[in-house]
Order: structure tokens, then C-alpha cells, then sequence
């Protein structure tokens, strides 16, 4: 797998190292009907074959418009299917495969740079996959902790002279060890929460936090955060110890949290309150019996309260 730095990351949508000169496997007169060319499948974990998911939208009319008017820019990677004869695997270039089929391509010529036939292992072949795909200019949060997981989980059996596998992923990606981790905690939300995760509306190191909590937790917590509530850190660290001793449920999460939520407004108008106060002659401060004015503050706020 190479390694991955600012000098020979790619621009552009779909940026991949530079082509190996000597391409195992390779052969000028390769054909293939488009049609056989599958979705990456091979797992390392149950049901995440391939993290990253497809371009939509603008991003996918951009990959459409650039290939219409360029060609392709680069191969599309792929390998002998070791499940299906006579089928290929796609390692790189999904996207690409998918924009080609919509412009009436029905088969890919290795002579034309089109695609690219490699030799690789499962072991391999999954790592390459997640090379070419990290390095996107706009990537998911989640598609990137599910890569990071995988790699990880791929890789685990490897020994690198003494070297950690999260260090080496770490100088190949240039992320941090820790960071790779708190990624990695993430995969171990339910879907909904990473789904929070990606629009934002679960910060990343909130969902840490809840990641170390039950999946029936994580139910409740979603509920919670669905009930247009959220949630900080400091409450994160209190739900991961209260949820080591018993289950938590959004009655329970309310109660710890939504008491602190109606405290806030009397703080924000009393911060408004002594800002508004500056006005007046400073020396009037030393005439305020402290008593007196506690007193009249508390019966105003009540006397609002029993209003409402």
C-alpha cells in the first residue's frame, strides 16, 4: 500500500497515486463488457465491503461533464473476481464505471488507459481500495471511520517490525493515532447516531462518548436527541458512567438534562441584565443592601414563573 502524502495525492474528485510501471497483470489487449465489471464485495467485516459511498448529485454531474470532455483520467482499477469466473472486481473507479454505463459504454479497453487490470489478494486488494478512496476531496465522516476500521481489521495480523498497525495507518493517512481511534469508536454507534454524525447534529467527539454504550442505549439516546434535544460533552461523560450501572431511558435522560436547559435563560437575562445596568452612576452600587436585592430579585422571578 503506498504510502499517502501532499506530494503525490492527486486533485480533483477521484485523486489516486500514480501508476505503478510495472503493472502486474497488465495486458494491452484486455476487453471487458462493462457489464462485468462488479461492486467491490470482498469483506473483512459483515456488511461493509465497500465504506464509501457513491457521488450524487453535483459532485457525480461533475465526474459526468469532466469524463465527457476528458476521457477518463485515470484507470479504473480492477481484478480478477476470485467468487465469479470471467467477472472483474472494481478495486477503484465505481463511480467512473457507473458515469460510463450512463453514457451507453458497454466495454472498457485496457490499450485505451480505460481500465486496469492488477494481481492482488483479498488482504491487498482491500487495502488498495481504501488508498484510493481516503483521498477524496470531500469525504463522509463515517465513510472515513468505517475505511479507518476496516484497514485496521485487515491489517491486524501484520507485523512491521515492532511498528503499531494504527502508527503505520497513521503515517500513510498522516491522521494521528488517536484520531484514528476516536474514528474507529464511531463504527460503534447505531446507524441512526452516525447518520447524526455526518449531518453534524451529533458532534464527533459527543458520539465517542455515547459510543461505548449498549446499541438499547443508543436507542434511547437517538430518541432523545430526536425529541429536539442535544447533547454535550460533559452530559456524553455523564451518560457513559450513569449507563454502566443501569439503563437510561429518555424519561431518565430528560430528567438529568432538561432541568439544566431551563436554567439557561435566567442566565442569559441576567448577563443582558447587569450589561444594561452600566449605565448608570457606579457610585449608586454602594447604596444596594445585597439582602434586600436578592430578596426582590427572587420574588420578581417567581411571580413570572406562576404566570407562565
Amino acid at each position: 500500500m503506498a504510502q499517502l502524502n501532499k506530494t503525490n495525492l492527486m486533485p480533483g474528485l477521484f485523486g489516486e497515486p500514480t501508476a505503478d510501471k510495472d503493472k502486474k497483470g497488465h495486458n494491452e489487449n484486455l476487453v471487458v463488457n462493462i457489464e462485468k465489471l462488479l461492486d467491490f464485495h470482498s469483506e473483512i467485516i459483515n456488511g461493509k465491503a465497500h465504506p464509501f459511498r457513491r457521488l450524487s448529485g453535483t459532485k457525480l454531474e461533475e465526474l459526468k461533464d469532466s469524463i465527457n470532455e476528458n476521457g477518463l483520467l485515470y484507470p479504473i482499477k480492477i481484478r480478477k473476481d476470485p467468487q465469479y469466473e470471467g467477472f472483474y472486481e472494481i478495486i477503484a473507479g465505481h463511480n467512473r464505471r457507473d458515469v460510463l454505463k450512463s453514457l451507453g459504454r458497454t466495454e472498457l479497453y485496457e490499450s485505451k488507459g480505460e481500465i486496469e487490470l492488477i494481481e492482488a489478494d483479498d488482504e491487498k486488494a482491500i487495502n488498495q481500495m481504501i488508498a484510493t478512496n481516503i483521498q477524496r476531496d470531500e469525504i463522509f465522516v463515517m465513510d472515513k471511520a468505517w475505511a479507518y476500521r476496516i484497514w485496521l481489521e485487515n491489517n491486524k495480523n501484520i507485523r512491521s517490525h515492532g511498528i503499531r498497525n494504527d502508527q503505520k495507518l497513521a503515517d500513510e493517512t498522516g491522521d494521528s493515532r488517536a484520531n484514528i481511534q476516536r474514528y474507529v469508536r464511531l463504527t460503534y454507534l447505531i446507524e441512526p447516531l452516525q447518520n447524526l454524525i455526518d449531518t453534524k447534529a451529533l458532534p464527533l467527539n459527543v458520539g465517542v462518548e455515547l459510543s461505548w454504550t449498549d446499541y438499547k442505549q443508543q436507542e434511547a439516546i437517538h430518541e432523545y436527541i430526536c425529541s429536539k434535544s442535544k447533547i454535550t460533552l460533559d452530559q456524553a461523560h455523564k451518560i457513559k458512567e450513569l449507563a454502566q450501572e443501569r439503563f437510561l431511558s429518555v424519561e431518565d435522560l430528560q430528567a438529568l438534562f432538561d432541568i439544566e436547559k431551563k436554567t439557561a435563560p435566567l442566565n442569559d437575562v441576567f448577563k443582558n441584565t447587569s450589561r444594561y445596568f452600566k449605565k448608570y452612576d457606579i457610585s449608586k452600587a454602594d447604596k444596594i443592601n445585597a439582602a434586600d436585592l436578592e430578596e426582590l430579585i427572587k420574588n420578581t422571578v417567581e411571580h413570572y414563573l406562576e404566570s407562565l
